[in-house]
Protein backbone atom coordinates (compact mmCIF):
# COMPACT_ATOMS: atom_id res chain seq x y z
CA UNK A 1 0.00 0.00 0.00
CA UNK A 2 1.46 3.35 -1.04
CA UNK A 3 0.31 6.75 0.25
CA UNK A 4 -0.57 9.29 -2.44
CA UNK A 5 1.91 11.87 -1.14
CA UNK A 6 5.64 11.21 -1.43
CA UNK A 7 7.35 10.36 1.84
CA UNK A 8 10.74 8.65 1.89
CA UNK A 9 10.30 6.77 5.18
CA UNK A 10 7.66 6.02 7.82
CA UNK A 11 8.83 8.81 10.13
CA UNK A 12 8.26 11.31 7.28
CA UNK A 13 4.61 10.28 6.83
CA UNK A 14 2.10 12.55 8.62
CA UNK A 15 0.24 10.86 11.50
CA UNK A 16 -3.13 11.25 9.76
CA UNK A 17 -1.79 9.43 6.68
CA UNK A 18 -0.29 6.63 8.80
CA UNK A 19 -3.63 6.22 10.57
CA UNK A 20 -5.42 6.08 7.23
CA UNK A 21 -2.96 3.44 5.98
CA UNK A 22 -3.62 1.20 8.99
CA UNK A 23 -7.40 1.57 8.72
CA UNK A 24 -7.20 0.85 4.99
CA UNK A 25 -5.04 -2.24 5.64
CA UNK A 26 -7.65 -3.47 8.14
CA UNK A 27 -10.47 -2.93 5.64
CA UNK A 28 -8.49 -4.65 2.89
CA UNK A 29 -7.73 -7.82 4.86
CA UNK A 30 -11.33 -8.01 6.09
CA UNK A 31 -12.67 -7.55 2.55
CA UNK A 32 -10.34 -10.26 1.24
CA UNK A 33 -11.14 -12.61 4.14
CA UNK A 34 -7.50 -12.75 5.23
CA UNK A 35 -7.09 -13.83 8.87
CA UNK A 36 -3.31 -14.33 9.10
CA UNK A 37 -0.93 -11.73 7.69
CA UNK A 38 2.14 -9.58 8.27
CA UNK A 39 2.31 -5.81 7.88
CA UNK A 40 5.86 -4.74 7.00
CA UNK A 41 7.37 -1.32 6.34
CA UNK A 42 11.12 -1.18 5.63
CA UNK A 43 12.70 2.23 6.24
CA UNK A 44 16.01 2.91 4.48
CA UNK A 45 18.27 0.77 2.35
CA UNK A 46 20.00 -0.76 5.38
CA UNK A 47 16.55 -1.96 6.52
CA UNK A 48 15.74 -3.53 3.15
CA UNK A 49 13.83 -0.64 1.54
CA UNK A 50 14.38 -0.94 -2.21
CA UNK A 51 12.07 1.89 -3.34
CA UNK A 52 12.67 5.36 -1.82
CA UNK A 53 8.99 5.86 -1.02
CA UNK A 54 7.23 4.82 2.19
CA UNK A 55 4.95 1.86 1.56
CA UNK A 56 3.29 -0.87 3.58
CA UNK A 57 3.51 -4.53 2.58
CA UNK A 58 0.41 -6.60 3.42
CA UNK A 59 1.53 -10.22 3.28
CA UNK A 60 -1.20 -12.88 3.63
CA UNK A 61 0.11 -15.98 5.41
CA UNK A 62 -0.84 -19.63 5.60
CA UNK A 63 0.43 -22.49 7.73
CA UNK A 64 2.47 -23.67 4.75
CA UNK A 65 4.04 -20.23 4.17
CA UNK A 66 5.39 -19.81 7.69
CA UNK A 67 7.21 -16.71 8.87
CA UNK A 68 10.85 -15.99 8.20
CA UNK A 69 12.47 -12.72 9.20
CA UNK A 70 16.17 -12.35 9.79
CA UNK A 71 17.79 -9.52 11.74
CA UNK A 72 21.28 -9.29 13.16
CA UNK A 73 20.98 -8.67 16.87
CA UNK A 74 23.43 -6.71 18.92
CA UNK A 75 23.82 -6.75 22.69
CA UNK A 76 23.06 -3.83 24.96
CA UNK A 77 24.19 -3.95 28.58
CA UNK A 78 21.80 -2.86 31.35
CA UNK A 79 23.53 0.47 32.00
CA UNK A 80 23.50 1.47 28.35
CA UNK A 81 19.91 0.21 28.02
CA UNK A 82 18.81 2.41 30.93
CA UNK A 83 20.59 5.41 29.40
CA UNK A 84 18.93 4.86 26.02
CA UNK A 85 15.51 4.36 27.67
CA UNK A 86 15.90 7.63 29.58
CA UNK A 87 17.01 9.47 26.44
CA UNK A 88 13.94 8.18 24.54
CA UNK A 89 11.55 9.01 27.40
CA UNK A 90 12.96 12.54 27.63
CA UNK A 91 12.79 13.08 23.86
CA UNK A 92 9.19 11.81 23.77
CA UNK A 93 8.30 13.72 26.95
CA UNK A 94 6.99 10.56 28.66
Amino acid sequence: MIPKGHYAKQHNVPDAVLSEMMVTAKRLVRTMGVEEYNLVMNNGSEAGQLVPHAHLHIIPKSAEAGVEMTFRQGKLDATEGARVAEEIATAMKL
